[in-house]
């Protein structure tokens, strides 16, 4: 096998896992799972022939046109239901993160806040133990010079 085939081949393989996976073979998908590896021509070919089997697997032999047709019907009010479901939930979740961000940010406030009291009381303690030392530094002046 030329290694033309055996990137078309590797391309439909990881094309099939790709889809198995939710994820939409593109040439670019593709040639990420093989590796970064394989020409454009030989991994287009191969997701041709992943798109032609799947293609065949919607052809259900000995089922009437009509019967295939609704079958397809009910395929794509399925897909536009989970479609809108999905939607609705991604909606609800970024809702929620939003929330959460806000959270986030106003304990950040609440945390600056603290932090330049905090500050604010270290300094105040600081000018009071200088003013302390300058205190008793004066009293022990004080005895030291006396009758």
């Amino acid at each position: 096998m030329s290694a033309h085939g055996a990137t078309r081949q590797r391309a439909f393989q990881t094309a099939c896992t790709l889809a198995a996976a939710g994820k939409r073979p593109t040439i670019a998908a593709v040639r990420e799972g093989l590796g970064g590896k394989g020409s454009q021509q030989a991994i287009g070919a191969g997701i041709d022939d992943w798109l032609d089997e799947a293609a065949r697997r919607f052809q259900i032999p000995g089922i009437p046109e009509a019967l295939r047709a609704q079958v397809v019907e009910v395929w794509d009010q399925a897909c536009g239901l989970a479609g809108e479901q999905w939607d609705g939930a991604k909606a609800a979740l970024e809702a929620q993160v939003s929330g959460l961000d806000a959270q986030v940010a106003a304990v950040a406030e609440e945390r600056n806040a603290a932090r330049t009291e905090s500050e604010r009381l270290v300094a105040e303690l600081n000018n009071q133990g200088t003013t302390l030392r300058e205190t008793l530094d004066a009293l022990d002046l004080a005895d030291i010079d006396g009758p």
